[in-house]
């Protein structure tokens, strides 16, 4: 009877790891599925916020760019630098309304000065050796500026200027200081609730807006992302994807710069690769629980395979035991018989211990 039993065992075993490698293969398979789109998720938030936020920002100075470019054309045509006084009560009134513009002011190039504020600079002060005035004069577009800290409201500051001429001689520079505060709402917002986020970087790494306060600069300090991380910034020539990186918070994520080179800014767009991992391992405890189940049901079903077709050939093989040993008196009444093969085996042996019997 001990080969007999062996052969339950390789039939549990056999079928059971025929049920066990279906189901892992197909786990693999959901799994494989499941880093697959965690993964094009992340690539896509990133590749998308990162795109979004450029175009906004990119956006958003055009507009400022626009304003200057059309109000120093207005001033050129008028030749409103000729009546400084009238002049400043225009830029008042070109001022008005604009919340993210801090001032509008004009210097001829005889060192007069008008400010929309109303500002009367000191007697020391000479608006031909400021870097606004300089850098529009040696340019026929728009300049802009560095970014810097504004002392006073320890927010983002940039200078837009443009140059005024007549004939094509240099009359005045028009300047307008306006304040980033919409382009810091522009970061915040490219944020979700599954912990993507934005930063506003200069391209050499300079850290210029963040979601989180301790990384915003301050007119004291400004951390540069490159010290505290490893985007490695200044080495991307044209943006792109830089894959998973540990960031600023030790965290690893999935990354993408945007570069917007003619503003000397950078978005950094990040999604925490946790969100991936935690995908992947709840759809492993899910194939864990699927294999469980399918192998109890596949033993289930053996077990009842084994009762109905197995059993009855263990109680023919015992009759026959019992012939070799001279009883040919056995009863085979009680042996089942669940099918075709099992009903003609015990017939013929009946007959033949019928047969026996009367020899």
């Amino acid at each position: 009877m001990r080969d007999k039993r062996q052969l339950k065992k390789y039939i549990y075993g056999i079928f059971g790891a025929v049920i066990v490698g279906i189901v892992s293969i197909m786990g693999a398979f959901q799994i494989g599925k499941v880093y697959i789109k965690s993964k094009q998720i992340a690539e896509q938030y990133v590749e998308m916020n990162a795109q979004l936020g450029k175009e906004k920002i990119e956006r958003w100075f055009n507009e400022k760019i626009v304003f200057v470019e059309t109000l120093a054309d207005d001033i050129e045509i008028r030749q409103s630098y000729s009546n400084m006084p009238e002049l400043q009560s225009y830029l008042g009134e070109q001022h008005s309304g604009k919340e993210d513009v801090l001032a509008i002011y004009l210097s001829r190039t005889d060192g007069e000065y008008v400010d929309s504020t109303g500002w009367i600079p000191d007697i020391d002060y000479n608006p031909l050796e400021r870097v606004w005035y300089t850098g529009a004069i040696q340019t026929e577009n728009v300049y802009i500026s560095d970014l810097y800290i504004d002392a006073d409201t320890n927010g983002m500051v940039i200078t837009l200027a443009k140059k005024i001429q007549n004939n094509g001689i240099p009359q005045a520079v028009l300047a307008i200081d306006i304040t980033l505060e919409a382009v810091e709402e522009i970061i915040r917002g490219l944020g979700d609730d599954k912990g993507g986020y934005a930063i506003l970087t200069t391209n050499e790494g300079g850290i210029l807006a963040h979601p989180q306060e301790e990384y915003c600069p301050t007119s004291e300090k400004m951390l540069n992302i490159n010290d505290i991380a490893e985007y490695n910034i200044g080495e991307q020539i044209t943006g792109g994807r830089l894959g998973i990186i540990k960031s600023e918070n030790g965290e690893y994520v999935h990354s993408q710069i945007e570069m917007m080179s003619d503003k000397g800014l950078q978005i950094i767009v990040n999604y925490p690769a946790k969100y991936m991992t935690q995908n992947i391992f709840k759809e492993i405890i899910q194939v864990i629980i699927i294999m469980g189940i399918g192998l109890a049901f596949g033993i289930f079903v053996l077990s009842t395979f084994v009762k109905k077709f197995i059993n009855p050939i263990e109680k023919i093989v015992e009759v026959l035991d019992q012939f070799a040993k001279g009883n040919l008196q056995h009863d085979m009444q009680h042996i089942p018989r669940n099918s075709y093969e099992l009903d003609i085996l015990v017939q013929g042996i009946s007959s033949f211990s019928q047969l026996i019997r009367g020899y």
